[in-house]
This record gives C-alpha cells, structure tokens and sequence, in this order.
C-alpha cells in the first residue's frame, strides 16, 4: 500500500475526480457470464448454474420472449438441467427469443431470486444504446 506524508495539495496536477457510486441493483446479488449456445442448444458455460446452486436434474420452467429466455427453478418445471449441469434451450424457445445456434448470449443469474436470464447479444446492444446513446451506430 502507498503511503505518503505529503498533503494532497503539494502533488499540483489536476484533482480526480470520481464517478458517484452506482446504486445497489434493484434485482439484489447478480452474477453475469457470456458463453456460446452450442449446435445442440446447450449453453457452453455452467458458472451461473453453479451460483444458483442448480444440480443436474433441477426442475426448471423456461418463458422466451424476442431477446431473452428466462429461466426459474420449479418443482413443476417441464425442463431440466442435463445430466453433465448444462442448460439446453430447445428450439422453440430460442426461435421465440431470437437467439441462434453458435450466438453468443449474456448469462446473468440472481440468486435472490432464484432466477437465470439468457439475453442475445442484439438485446444487450440495445439496452446500452438506450442507456448511452453515443453508443449507437451511426446512420448510413
């Protein structure tokens, strides 16, 4: 760790200036990955999985909408996590999301509540720009 018995004003220069923090997320604790959806629908990273404590077996409900799939543990769920602890996307649900084989998604699980949400990379793209404008392309 640096120490220094100088007084800040005896260094000139321009004074940093910090950012304010950013607010605790609304969503509670969140862990992200990316990975790749694979040529059978398997997601290629397990990482978030393990955050939400799923185990291969785990009874899951999945709800697709354009950009995402969103995934809740249930003990109804229709769907599971395979065998090895990854998660497959059936087709139906990832032509209802718009996320293609080989595309690379954004993982983003809240164990608070118990929660796993798959976002294309299109979806992500546009909520930056939405948020930071001169993120956006320019027009031709």
């Amino acid at each position: 760790m640096f120490t220094s018995n100088r007084r800040p004003s005896q260094f000139g220069g321009v004074p940093l200036r910090f950012p304010p923090p950013e607010p605790i997320s609304p969503i509670g604790e969140i862990y992200m990955a990316t990975t790749t959806v694979d040529i059978r629908g398997r997601l290629g990273e397990r990482s978030a999985i393990k955050v939400l404590h799923w185990e291969p077996g785990q009874p899951l409900t999945l709800s697709a909408e354009p950009g995402r799939v969103v995934v809740v543990a249930e003990p109804t769920g229709r769907w599971t996590i395979g065998a090895s602890g990854y998660l497959s996307l059936p087709a139906r649900l990832r032509r209802e999301s718009h996320i293609g084989l080989t595309d690379r998604v954004l993982l983003l699980a809240a164990p608070d509540n118990d929660v796993l949400a798959v976002y294309s990379t299109a979806y992500v793209a546009d909520a930056l720009a939405c948020r930071h404008p001169d993120l956006r392309a320019p027009k031709p």
